[in-house]
């Protein structure tokens, strides 16, 4: 009797183990694949001949494009953009200019003569721009070039009081700008008085462009004698 019961306990832990199995296996597996796609926003993208800067936050691209060399006497063709990168409606609040190499920024009163297009607009009913993207040329020591002998406007209101810029779904808004040389002038506060022009010497020079985002985009560039 003894020998029976656990022969028996026996043989019901084994059914059941089996009963277990079965039941594991025959349940059928499924598998779930998910697949993520992940977009990456590329802050920044420089070549020879073109240099993009992105806010990925806000949706919007800074580009440049400009020639690596010109010849001596020739003028060098800059195109400079704002996109919106949002294939929406993208209302942008402005957030100011960024830093710019070697003092040169918004707090300087001749801003307006070492830029292009001119950053300021005159008049109380006036914007205190007058686009969104602009341009400054510095020469091989890093000082910028004066583009222009207008006088400097009074800023209407701060940029960072403006209203939104409202762009429109992936628009670009952008402006090609011929630079064949600079102005000169004895009197640094007031630039625009009795300047002379020059062409571009024989030498290496630098493009910095910057939008009201404080985006910034740089470019090398060349003029040779030939």
């Amino acid at each position: 009797m003894r020998w029976s019961t656990a022969a028996a306990v026996l043989l019901v832990v084994v059914v059941a183990s089996l009963a277990l199995n079965a039941y594991q296996y025959s349940v059928p597996r499924s598998v779930t694949i998910t697949k993520t796609v992940t977009t990456t926003c590329v802050q920044s993208v420089s070549n020879a001949t073109n240099a993009l800067a992105t806010d990925c936050k806000l949706g919007i691209t800074l580009g440049l494009w400009a020639n690596p060399t010109i010849s001596l006497e020739s003028n060098q063709t800059v195109r400079i953009l704002v996109k919106n990168d949002l294939s929406t409606p993208n209302r942008a609040n402005f957030t100011g200019l960024p830093t710019l190499p070697h003092g040169l920024g918004l707090l300087n009163d001749t801003l307006e003569n070492y830029v292009l297009p001119e950053v300021l607009g005159c008049g109380t009913t006036a914007p205190a721009y007058s686009g969104l993207a602009f341009i400054a040329v510095y020469n091989a020591s890093g000082v910028p070039l004066q583009m222009n002998i207008m006088e400097p406007c009074i800023l209407a209101q701060p940029i960072e009081v403006q209203p939104p810029f409202q762009f429109n779904a992936s628009q670009t808004i952008g402006k090609s700008v011929s630079v064949g040389g600079y102005w000169m002038s004895a009197d640094r506060s007031e630039p625009w008085i009795n300047a002379t022009y020059h062409r571009l010497a024989p030498g290496s020079y630098t493009i910095v462009a910057f939008d009201l985002w404080k985006q910034l985009a740089e470019l090398d560039f060349t003029v040779s004698r030939t």
